[in-house]
C-alpha cells in the first residue's frame, strides 16, 4: 500500500499545507497517496463503483488508527462528503460515509451524514482541472441540519485531488458556526 506515512514527499503535510492556503484547518491527513494504475485507484474503484461497503469500513479504520497516532486531536463528529440524492440511489450508499463507520468503530466518535447536504447534481468531476472543479463545486453543498454543540468536525472523503469539494463543505459549516474547528480525512490524495 502507497500509505502516505511512508511516503518520502511527506505528503500529509503536503496536504494540510494545500489546503490550509485556502482555508483555516486544525488538521488535513491521507490515508494513501494517489497515482494512475496504483493499488489505492484499485481500492477507490472498488469502493466507489462495485460497491464494496466492507472495504470502505476497513479502509476507515485504517485512516482511524493513523488518526490516533497523529495526537492533534480528534474531532467531536465525522461528516461524509455527502452524495446528490440522484447519484446515492444510483450507487445504492455514500462511500465516504462508509468510510466514516469504519472510523467510528475504532475512535467511537459519532457520524452525522445530514450536517451537509449536496444540493447540485453535476457529472463526474474527474476530467476536469482545478478552476472548473472550483466553478462546478463552488454552491453545490449547502447545510443540512442545524450543528449542535460540536466545537470541532471532521469532514470525510475517499479522494481529495484539487480540495475544491472540501473547501466549499468547508465554506457551508462555517457559515452556519465561524467558531467551528475544522479537520480533514481522505483516503486518497493525490499530490
Amino acid at each position: 500500500m502507497p500509505y502516505v506515512q511512508h511516503s518520502p514527499m511527506n505528503l500529509e503535510g503536503r496536504l494540510y499545507q494545500i489546503l490550509n492556503q485556502r482555508i483555516k484547518l486544525e488538521s488535513a491527513m491521507a490515508l494513501c497517496y494517489f497515482q494512475e494504475g496504483s493499488i489505492t485507484q484499485s481500492i477507490l474503484h472498488s469502493i466507489k463503483y462495485k460497491g464494496n461497503k466492507p472495504l470502505a469500513r476497513r479502509m476507515g479504520r485504517e485512516m482511524a488508527h493513523l488518526a490516533k497516532q497523529n495526537n492533534r486531536g480528534l474531532p467531536d463528529v465525522l461528516v461524509p462528503i455527502p452524495l446528490h440524492p440522484k447519484k446515492k440511489k444510483i450507487r445504492g450508499f455514500n462511500q465516504s460515509e462508509e468510510i466514516c463507520i469504519g472510523m467510528k468503530e475504532v475512535l467511537s466518535i459519532p457520524v452525522e451524514p445530514n450536517l451537509l447536504m449536496r444540493k447540485v447534481h453535476k457529472e463526474s468531476q474527474t476530467h476536469l482541472g482545478r478552476m472548473l472543479r472550483w466553478q462546478n463545486i463552488s454552491a453545490a453543498y449547502t447545510n443540512g441540519n442545524k450543528i449542535p454543540a460540536f466545537q470541532h468536525v471532521g469532514i470525510v472523503d475517499d479522494m481529495i485531488t484539487t480540495g475544491s469539494t472540501i473547501e466549499a463543505c468547508y465554506l457551508s459549516l462555517k457559515a452556519q458556526n465561524p467558531n467551528l474547528k475544522i479537520s480533514v480525512y481522505s483516503l486518497g490524495f493525490e499530490a
